[in-house]
Formats: structure tokens, C-alpha cells, sequence
């Protein structure tokens, strides 16, 4: 049996294709769409489950950082997009 891939978050998978499509000036639902679909999803369907049901959660926050809405409670995640 081979061992479990090992790879970043789909957070962090999310943050590297949002800074991305916001440097390339697409729109944030094109861009949130494209991320969300060319995520790696884990193998395991649970915890799939669990960080698209959070992702999706958040989806305001990260459009909020993406479009730099000036809310203290995101810049660190305006930070991570910006990133």
C-alpha cells in the first residue's frame, strides 16, 4: 500500500489560486469558481465534506479580502490574498 499523499490545505490551496486570478484582474465569483473546482480534494470524503462545507462558510470573508473591503475583522485574510 503506498502512503497518503501529503499536500497543502485546500485553505491554503484556495489562497494561491485567488492571489493568482486576482493578479490576472478576473472577478471574484469567476475566480472563487475556478479555485473552488481545481481544489485537490483529500481522499478521505469526511474531511472533504467538512473543508468545502468551511470554505463555502467563509466565502464572504474571502470575497471581503479579495475586493479589499476595509473590515478589521479580514485583514488577515486580505493579507493572504494580496499574498
Amino acid at each position: 500500500m503506498a502512503p497518503p499523499t501529503i499536500y497543502a490545505s485546500p485553505a491554503h490551496d484556495m489562497r494561491v489560486a485567488l492571489a493568482s486570478a486576482k493578479a490576472s484582474g478576473m472577478d471574484f465569483d469567476r475566480a472563487w469558481q475556478q479555485a473552488f473546482d481545481g481544489l485537490r480534494r483529500p481522499t478521505d470524503r469526511p474531511v472533504w465534506n467538512a473543508w468545502s462545507e468551511a470554505l463555502n462558510e467563509t466565502k464572504g470573508a474571502w470575497r471581503d479580502a479579495y475586493d479589499d473591503v476595509d473590515k478589521r475583522p479580514y485583514q488577515a485574510l486580505r493579507a493572504l490574498v494580496a499574498a
